[in-house]
């Protein structure tokens, strides 16, 4: 919140007796309050300010706040003795202060108010809101002002920051001295409610630069502070991005102005009226920002430590929850400087990071496939995110049930029930998460609970990775709660092994690589945990935000960050110790993750309609070959198969291109968009020497060639989900609510030289 000043204080100027013309009462009330006279000052609605007026007379009330209708003005009134303090200011976004606890007379409000009051009966034409009218009008011409019988407690003094010079070596500091008036009423009271008056306190604030006291401002201080953290708030914002800033501000009597480099170096200076800047250069971000955040927290803590009250404030409590937010994203760039594993032989050593690529076999029982359907059954409320291919059996998540079917006849199982709980798969372990935080283990043999626990997690946590149980590993998954970090948890009985924070609100892009979780931050932190520990063994530290999740070629790993203006970088870093190998600069932003395909490392750029893949090496990020984009960076599903990858676009083609040259080998659309119901997800899958494509039905296609290998599979299920077991059977998940399996027909085969 930026609030600027157009005046600390209005005097208020009595009408002169020689008045050119005669004031009606709403003039003179308008007159009263503003300071001015004017045709369009803007007054609170008289019942509401007469209503206020009488409280404040009684007793009942000390302070009032009157909202006006027009404009996102405000009145405060805050009685002292016989005399009431006026205030008038801004609430938007951006507020202005016209006036200031300005000093008016109850007595004359009341009269004023009363003969405005009056006036309004006349113009009233409602019967009813006449007799309303009039009754308040006697009401304020009739009060009396109560003696105030409890005296209220003077202005009480604080001092915090930086009080003394602290020398040459710090650069920049800052120190306050504030009068903050206690409320009257108790903290509990009312409901949490926006006080911009509460934050209007006088003060002085000071500045140490190398060594030299500059009074920075003397008044409403707070106002000063916040356009100090506004500007804190963008000079993260643009550091996080790795670009450029320029700001230019007055902070009180001082103008202000912060220049960030790209190379993330600030230059700060501060010029008053009548004498030279002072300026401060080669700084870094949090060399400018930390002072300005403590000043921001002792000033805050001090007011409500005088005024308690200020902990039911909106605006307060606003202001404090950015201070800590900007706190923490500059501890995290703080403490999330680049290191390296000095030991990663050991991770090395433990686990292979190499998944076997599915292996293209052309065998002749595989040429001629034929399906029959063996079972379809509706489930309502089924997803196909949320189904899930166990060894025999097939497990549903439903909102309100779990369900486990048989794969070979589709019968059930077991079912549980699950209402508003997430479900996740690991391994052969179903973890269920309620609304409350309980985290159920159960077993897909026969759907009960074998291990629970209760977690800080909302049940919005989806499964990051896992690590399936080695003679070196403990079975472990991990769980994400988006703004908030990660969980192991042990699958053997449910408790935490470790928890990761994190310090930014923005999104994680998780990894997978062997025992070892990549983890990389919107702040441009790419981070290697340990899965079985929680062990940070390296970080990478990019000079901007990624634009893309991480990328595993065997032991390498890529991953591309935004730098400003300067475009993108390509970084390929050594997996178990985190040692940046090279670097290569990019004429444009990915539109995909780096992708591991053979002997290279694919990425996609441009536009929709001017797009290209690039293939890189590894190990030095040498380019290979730039070829158009077959819909990669439009979403489609890749699969490398030997010397092919296979992308299968959501404008309908399937292509193989050849990974060595970048040529595409062959290309068929299977589906219309415009005409066909596209799958949800367009994975191929390969089993033995088949290749199983969802397009507007399932097609088995020969990955060689592209030919159409037999039958298509006769249904008129949307393939939104597919999955094929080990031994050819088919099943189809539709998000309608249904589900089906097909199984292979048996085939004659030609036995050359057989007998008869």
């Amino acid at each position: 919140m930026t609030i600027s000043v157009e005046s600390s204080i209005v005097p208020f100027v009595a009408p002169r007796a020689a008045s050119r013309r005669a004031l009606s009462p709403s003039q003179a009330l308008a007159l009263l309050l503003h300071g001015s006279e004017g045709d369009h000052h803007e007054l609170p609605a008289l019942g509401d300010l007469a209503t206020a007026l009488l409280l404040l007379a009684r007793g009942k009330r000390r302070k009032v706040l009157l909202p006006l209708g027009e404009t996102t003005g405000e009145f405060a009134l805050l009685r002292q003795g016989s005399e009431v303090l006026v205030s008038l200011y801004d609430t938007g976004p951006e507020p202005w202060v016209r006036v200031l606890d300005r000093s008016i007379s109850l007595e004359s409000l009341l009269r004023t108010c009363a003969l405005a009051l009056a006036e309004e009966v006349v113009a009233e034409s409602d019967p009813l809101q006449q007799r309303v009218l009039q009754k308040l009008a006697e009401q304020t011409t009739r009060a009396s002002i109560r003696h105030e019988r409890v005296e209220h407690a003077p202005a009480v003094v604080r001092k915090g920051g930086t009080l003394q010079d602290p020398g040459h070596r710090t650069a920049l500091a800052f120190g306050f001295s504030a009068a903050f008036l206690p409320s009257s009423e108790l903290p509990s009271d009312g409901p949490y409610a926006a006080d911009v008056h509460a934050l209007l306190f006088q003060g002085s604030l000071w500045t140490f630069i190398r060594g030299h006291r500059v009074l920075l401002d003397k008044g409403p201080i707070m106002l000063t502070v916040q356009r100090l953290v506004d500007a804190v708030a963008r000079l993260i914002d643009a550091a996080s991005r790795a670009s450029s800033a320029h700001l230019r501000f007055r902070a009180g009597r001082s103008q202000v102005t912060l220049r960030l480099s790209r190379q993330g170096r600030v230059r700060i200076g501060f010029a008053l009226a009548g004498a030279s800047p002072l300026i401060l250069e080669a700084l870094s971000v949090r060399e400018v920002a930390l002072p300005i955040l403590r000043l921001a927290s002792e000033l805050s803590r001090a007011s409500i430590a005088v005024d308690r009250a200020q902990a039911r404030n909106l605006r307060m409590r606003a202001f404090r929850d950015e201070v800590r937010r900007l706190r923490r994203s500059l501890s995290a760039r703080g403490e999330k400087e680049g290191f390296v594993n000095a030991d990663p032989d050991r991770l090395r050593l433990k686990e292979s990071v190499e998944e076997p690529a599915p292996t293209y076999i052309d065998s002749a029982e595989s040429r001629h496939l034929r399906f029959s359907e063996r079972w379809l059954l509706a489930v309502d409320g089924l997803d196909s995110s949320s189904t899930f291919f166990c060894g025999d059996r097939l497990v549903l998540a439903t909102e309100e049930h779990v369900v486990a079917l048989s794969r070979d006849q589709g019968e059930m199982l077991w079912s549980h029930r699950s209402e508003g709980s997430s479900v996740m798969m690991a391994g052969k372990v179903l973890m269920t998460l309620e609304r409350d935080g309980l985290l159920q283990l159960r077993s897909v043999e026969d759907g009960d609970s074998y291990a629970s626990t209760r977690l800080r997690l909302s049940p919005l946590a989806t499964l990051g990775c896992s690590l399936p149980a080695s003679a070196h590993t403990p079975p472990i998954a991990v769980l994400e709660e988006r703004g908030r970090g990660l969980v192991a948890i042990d699958l053997r009985h449910g408790e935490a092994r470790w928890h990761f924070e994190c310090r930014q609100s923005t999104p994680l892009r998780l990894r997978r690589a062997g025992r070892l979780v990549l983890v990389a931050s919107g702040e441009g932190v790419l981070q290697a945990i340990d899965i079985v520990s929680g062990e940070v063994v390296w970080r990478f530290r990019a000079r901007g935000p990624f634009a893309c999740d991480p990328g595993v070629s065997r032991d390498l790993v890529h991953i591309v960050a935004q730098q400003g203006s300067e475009g993108s970088v390509l970084f390929g870093l050594e997996l178990y110790s985190g040692e940046l190998l090279w670097q290569r600069r990019l004429d444009a932003s990915p539109t995909t993750a780096p992708i591991a395909a053979g002997p290279h490392t694919l990425l996609t750029f441009g536009s929709e309609n001017e797009a290209v893949a690039a293939a890189f090496s590894p190990e030095k990020g040498e380019l290979r070959w730039m070829v158009p984009d077959p819909g990669i960076g439009q979403g489609a599903a890749t699969l490398p198969l030997d010397d092919l990858l296979l992308a299968h676009a959501q404008e309908g083609s399937l292509s193989a291109l050849r990974l060595h040259d970048g040529e595409l080998h062959w290309s068929h659309r299977l589906f219309d968009p415009l005409v066909d119901d596209v799958p949800r997800r367009l994975e191929p899958v390969l089993r033995g020497g088949a290749l199983f494509v969802p397009a507007n039905s399932v097609r088995v296609l020969r990955p060689a060639d592209g030919r159409i290998m037999g039958n298509v599979i006769a249904s008129d299920l949307v393939p939104d989900l597919i999955r094929v077991d080990e031994r050819g059977w088919v099943y189809i998940v539709e998000d309608s609510g249904r589900l089906a399996a097909y199984a292979p027909l048996p085939q004659l085969t030609l036995v050359v030289g057989g007998r008869g």
